[in-house]
């Protein structure tokens, strides 16, 4: 029984991972350096099996947004009454970081590459506006704009000032990201505050 169970485990740990073979090969060769049979090679995985569950390399990206907000989700708690939403969004964005840290050369090549595939970077933005709709649900900060002070929109905006200085950022505290991502969540604060008190007074 010792034996089928190392066995495996073995196997397990042997498993293919097409996604993380895509993302290494980006980091090396950059969103046109790379082709679907090239990521089936690194991954170890047969063409036919590797083209049941991707048909393109957009197919690749969706999956690993998908597989980032699985990661966070998952590390997040029910949300604390006694924190502000801008409180916990700054704790849930920056355990995102943490997340794609792993990634990150492959992500300061995407962010190169991307501007130059429309359809592409169309992919990308609509799983990030689904990825910030996520993180605004976890933290029970609006989820879908009605309730709250931020939108999933207003966020998006906030996620990328951040993002931008997260990729030039190679402290070990990641000060220079975090600062970033304050000084945005309190700029968006500011304005959603100031947008709903001129709501409310129209409404009067």
């Amino acid at each position: 029984m010792a034996k089928a169970s190392k066995k495996s485990s073995r196997a397990k740990k042997q498993r293919p991972d097409p996604v993380a073979a895509f993302m290494t090969l980006l980091a090396e060769r950059g969103w046109r350096g790379v082709s679907l049979p090239d990521v089936a090679e690194a991954a170890g995985m047969p063409l036919d099996e590797f083209s049941r569950q991707y048909w393109n390399k957009t197919d690749l990206l969706t999956a690993f947004q998908r597989r980032i907000d699985e990661q966070v989700l998952a590390d997040t708690g029910p949300p604390d009454d006694e924190e502000t939403p801008r409180d916990r969004l700054f704790d849930i964005l920056m355990r995102r970081f943490d997340a794609l840290l792993p990634y990150k050369d492959a992500l300061r090549r995407l962010s190169r590459d991307l501007p130059r595939d429309p359809i592409a970077a169309l992919v990308w933005a609509r799983g990030l506006k689904q990825s910030m709709s996520w993180m605004l649900a976890a933290v029970g900060a609006g989820g879908n704009g009605v309730c709250g002070l931020f939108s999933t929109k207003g966020l998006i905006v906030v996620w990328l000032f951040a993002v931008r200085a997260w990729l030039t950022d190679d402290s070990p505290d990641m000060s220079k990201t975090m600062a970033a991502l304050d000084k945005a969540l309190a700029r968006a604060e500011a304005i959603a505050t100031t947008m709903r008190r001129e709501e409310t007074t129209a409404t009067r």
